[in-house]
């Protein structure tokens, strides 16, 4: 199995939950079976441009979007896998009132980022 079949199955999966999509809506919406769908998030198949388009387009997303360019902050941002996480996450520091509050989701943040290398 390829990395980026396994990448692009992930990310395929990975955006299929988030959309609160079950595995046959979103075969449904692409015009493929879900048993290839299934496949495809397994990585065990190769997928064409064709079909992964429509696997995009039944999500609501470019192929673009599956593979960002950059780490950057702008275009996670920017990036629809990203920018509602993004977006509620900066909405709850902003209504945080206390100082501390907010050091503390600082320091969290940067303890889990340093974890994960």
């Amino acid at each position: 199995m390829s990395e980026t079949l396994q990448y692009i199955g992930t990310q395929v999966k990975k955006l299929r939950i988030k959309k609160g999509l079950s595995r046959e809506d979103l075969a449904a919406k692409s015009k493929i079976t879900s048993n290839y769908l299934a496949q495809l998030e397994r990585a065990e198949v190769n997928v064409s441009i064709n079909k992964l388009d429509s696997l995009c387009q039944g999500l609501g997303l470019a192929v673009g979007d599956l593979f960002p360019t950059s780490n950057d902050v702008e275009t996670k941002i920017n990036s629809s896998i990203y920018k509602e996480s993004i977006e509620e996450i900066v909405n709850i520091v902003c209504q945080l009132e206390s100082e501390r509050d907010i050091s503390l989701i600082l320091v969290l943040l940067k303890e889990m980022n340093k974890n994960k290398k």
